[in-house]
């Protein structure tokens, strides 16, 4: 029983850990090109923000204000896929990255150009 044991353990020794093959190129291309998606989506979101505050101050309902950005929001993926040919490379966790700072910049516009805080 213990020898059995024994070689069990010899076994898995002898099999060593490799890593695998990492390809640099690609690694920096994806990173890269989600840079520019995200440089697109901080432009829109500032965009969709000066159009929330500007319909803030017209006076127009507090909610259309809302309803243009979360639109706006939903529009990015859409707009990215339109300029970046490689959209299809993302990930969910590279959208789900990008609609967050989209989200945040809307906000964060907004508010300080409607006078909220």
């Amino acid at each position: 029983m213990a020898k059995k044991g024994r070689q069990k353990i010899e076994e898995r020794e002898s099999t060593a850990f490799e890593f695998p093959v990492f390809d640099e190129r690609a690694f920096i291309r994806h990173e890269l090109d989600l840079s520019w998606a995200t440089a697109i989506a901080l432009a829109v979101s500032v965009l969709i923000g000066l159009a929330s505050a500007a319909i803030v101050q017209i006076g127009v309902s507090f909610t259309i204000s809302i309803l243009v950005g979360v639109l706006g929001i939903v529009a990015i993926p859409s707009i990215i896929g339109a300029v970046r040919t490689t959209h299809e490379e993302y990930t969910k966790g590279d959208w789900a990255g990008v609609i967050a700072v989209a989200v945040f910049v809307w906000l964060g516009v907004w508010f300080l150009l409607s006078g909220l805080l």
